[in-house]
């Protein structure tokens, strides 16, 4: 079993912003490894795996109360 981290918001100048960042953790070797990033960069998203893939599920593109309908599947 893998751990993913993805997306995030940071306030911090000089790059304030939301981030499409998406990571996976391998617990054999225990580094984490830089996966192709989410096409549209959000925090506050819900995240679930289903059948072999892992979905993004609306969540803010922007800093601050904003929204998406956006879902994104990422095959790992």
């Amino acid at each position: 079993n893998d751990c993913y981290v993805l997306g995030g918001e940071d306030w911090m100048l000089p790059l304030p912003g939301t981030f499409a960042t998406l990571e996976r953790f391998d617990l054999n070797s225990r580094t984490w490894i830089a996966l192709n990033s989410m096409p549209t960069s959000r925090h506050g998203f819900g995240f679930a795996e289903y059948a072999a893939q892992l979905y993004a599920l609306g969540g803010g593109p922007a800093q601050g109360n904003t929204y998406t309908t956006v879902i994104e599947r990422y095959t790992p």
